[in-house]
């Protein structure tokens, strides 16, 4: 019996092949600049052939050896994005945006960055406020005293 790809399998071995051929093409262009074992566009070109090896492995040989449920190409959509992001890994993709979004806006980091802390840990130990809350002012202390009072960085 065939084994099953996961959903969006097929399409992710695809997408990193593509990545992997316009890295391989910037990688090549450094090395037209400066030839040679030494420039520095050797390694990342030479890193850039072997994941085409791996990918091309991986394309050609392992993923025919697997079967794909056959379904159309919304659903099959919808089922990869199921995959690769369940509901908790999507809640903490919209926490950061909108703490993103509260940083770009002007909130700062001092004002945001608590908040943002305070309410992802809630929503992963909802029942320790407390904690949630000491841990938060620790934190935001620590970060505070180490990059602005250590490393003099302006924080925004």
């Amino acid at each position: 019996m065939k084994e099953v790809l996961k959903p969006g399998e097929r399409a992710f071995s695809i997408s990193l092949l593509a990545v992997n051929i316009w890295e391989i093409s910037e990688a090549f262009k450094m090395c037209v600049k400066k030839p040679g074992l030494s420039s520095y566009g050797a390694l990342p070109l030479g890193l850039g052939i072997i994941m085409l090896l791996c990918l091309c492995k991986i394309i050609l040989l392992e993923d025919r050896k697997k079967t794909s449920e056959r379904k159309k190409l919304r659903q099959s959509f919808l089922d990869a994005i199921m995959f690769v992001f369940p509901k908790d890994i999507a809640v903490f993709v919209g926490m950061m945006l909108i703490y993103f979004a509260a940083l770009l806006l002007g909130a700062g980091f001092m004002i945001a960055t608590p908040f943002f802390l305070f309410i992802s840990m809630c929503y992963m130990m909802p029942h320790e406020i407390i904690k949630n809350g000491i841990f938060t002012v620790i934190l935001v202390a620590l970060i505070y005293i180490i990059f602005k009072m250590i490393f003099k960085v302006t924080l925004p």
